[in-house]
């Protein structure tokens, strides 16, 4: 993979789980792609690709059709989670649906990193000792390791900070860290 730069970046290699809601809001600032290539392998569970896939396209979503490529080209993989009585378990901490299937497929395939901006999720985060990351702390990343530019990176989060997921606020110290970057 290329910088913006012209530079070779070195992919990440970690297994990452990603949720619904990152594919969607990484889809929509236009890094999805590279944040896959980024980290050298990253599934998710077929509750998340009914939500985000086959509902989308059902729906005309653009960030449907981004996700359906990007699996296409094998940088998304779809895994099934196997152990029921892990989804048993974990459903009782109230997660369901794509993020039971994410949190459950995380400890099945011993994932390095959970990528999930639920809050339920995120508040879980402790309690089930997830190492977590966010579609912003994914977009610093990426600026960091100069796999996207600066410009793009800041272009992103300004596209987060209008979706409205994340507080104003931490866009914009995340814009802050990213104006950092030598």
């Amino acid at each position: 993979m290329r910088a913006q730069n012209g530079e070779l970046c070195t992919a990440i290699r970690m297994l990452v789980v990603k949720d619904s809601m990152v594919l969607i809001h990484l889809a929509a600032t236009s890094v999805l792609q590279e944040a896959c290539v980024m980290f050298g392998k990253v599934i998710i569970s077929p509750a998340v690709h009914r939500e985000v896939v086959e509902k989308g396209i059902e729906r005309s979503r653009p960030d449907a059709y981004v996700v359906k490529k990007i699996e296409d080209s094998k940088h998304i993989g779809v895994v099934t989670v196997v152990h029921r009585k892990l989804m048993t378990e974990l459903a009782k901490y109230g997660l369901k649906g794509g993020e039971l299937e994410s949190v459950a497929l995380y400890f099945q395939e011993k994932a390095d990193l959970i990528a999930s901006n639920d809050d339920k999720v995120r508040g879980l985060q402790l309690i089930l000792n997830l190492n977590l990351i966010s579609s912003p702390e994914i977009v610093l990343v990426m600026a960091r390791g100069k796999v996207i530019s600066k410009e793009k990176a800041r272009e992103s989060l300004l596209q987060l900070k209008r979706i409205g997921w994340f507080s104003p606020s931490v866009i914009d110290l995340i814009v802050e860290e990213v104006r950092k970057i030598d």
